[in-house]
């Protein structure tokens, strides 16, 4: 076995970001503890250790596998792959073995490294939860918008909630994503292409969420509070809660953000919401508002559209029904000390 097997599986490779080297670290730890060897990879033994030992999630354990497969593949294609095995398999006296495992005839007939084993069934989580207008009420009056955090929190909850993007999306977004009127009235976002992502143009539903406009004003005061207009829109702070890092929330922070908030379901109690329950939410208020089902498909970047009817959730996918009352989109603004003039959302600031 190579000495330095971190090394051999690339985890120092530049691109590779934290999670992808610890995915890597935790197979080399594996092969190690169990005396296996690298070029010999048994991967339906290591998803079940996964499964079983480290209790990980199938779909967790579907990320893991398919990033040492990665690995493997790097490894099939890189030219020095043939001399590293002929080594590995010279015997005590120096001479070739006759029998080489049956990974070696997989590198010399050139199958691919995506015929090894290892397969992980994952269920498909298609119970749909949409949040209600008390509930979205709820929300929104946790947050605390008279401080930094609370006002990034309620602008990254708002977007995702009315231009239906994702946490990882959301993170993407720069001030010059933001698509604006000529009366500086946020309109739509431009999407960046993320992985799983496609690249378009969102437009803004705050007015059918809310009674009033109110996006435009939280993350118009979201950027006042991080400087100049430039660099990532959802930063985090540093510890003191004042001072903006220059980084972008990465998509876990997003949904550690979300853990915080509860709102009431009259059949469970309290529950956390996720950025995927936000994403629905749009999906079918739009959607009962008169937006046409291709249009939903092509603002939230379903490549299916059996994807935009599962996040709509409606048993009778034909029958358009009206929403309830919008959500109380006045008080946010109020407490973001935003007062609206009239019904043309003129507004001003205290």
């Amino acid at each position: 076995m190579p000495n330095d097997l971190a090394s051999l599986f690339g985890i120092d490779t530049p691109g590779l970001n934290k999670d992808q080297r610890q995915r890597l670290r935790y197979y080399i730890e594996w092969l190690q503890a169990t005396n296996r060897n690298w070029y010999d990879p048994d991967l339906d033994a290591y998803r079940d250790y996964l499964l079983k030992t480290r209790h990980l999630k199938p779909s967790s354990v579907a990320v893991h596998i398919g990033a040492v497969k990665t690995a493997y593949h790097t490894l099939w294609i890189n030219p020095k792959t043939p001399q590293l095995l002929k080594q590995e398999f010279l015997n005590d006296d120096g001479m070739e073995q006759v029998d080489p495992p049956w990974t070696v005839s997989i590198y010399t007939n050139g199958w691919g490294v995506w015929h090894l084993p290892g397969r992980v069934h994952v269920d498909r989580n298609i119970q749909v939860r949409h949040l209600t207008t008390s509930q979205i009420n709820e929300l929104f009056s946790q947050i605390k918008v008279d401080t930094p955090i609370g006002v990034r929190d309620a602008t990254a909850i708002g977007l995702m909630l009315c231009a239906g993007i994702s946490a990882t999306e959301l993170c993407t977004l720069t001030a010059d994503d933001l698509e604006r009127d000529e009366g500086e009235n946020l309109q739509a976002l431009h999407v960046p292409k993320t992985p799983g992502g496609t690249a378009r143009m969102a437009p803004i539903y705050d007015k059918v969420i809310f009674d009033a406009p109110c996006l435009g004003a939280s993350v118009e005061k979201l950027q006042q509070l991080t400087g100049p207009r430039n660099g990532p829109l959802i930063r985090g702070f540093h510890p003191r809660g004042c001072v903006p890092r220059e980084t972008a929330l990465k998509p876990q922070a997003i949904q550690k953000m979300l853990r915080g908030y509860t709102v009431t379901d009259e059949e469970v109690g309290e529950i956390n919401i996720t950025a995927l329950d936000l994403r629905r939410t749009y999906a079918r208020w739009l959607y009962r508002s008169g937006v046409a089902i291709a249009t939903l498909q092509a603002n939230l970047g379903h490549r299916l559209l059996k994807t935009s009817w599962e996040y709509i959730g409606l048993p009778d996918p034909f029958r358009i029904n009206r929403n309830d009352e919008p959500a109380d989109g006045r008080k946010l603004l109020e407490r973001l000390g935003i007062h609206t003039l009239d019904a043309n959302d003129k507004r001003k600031e205290t």
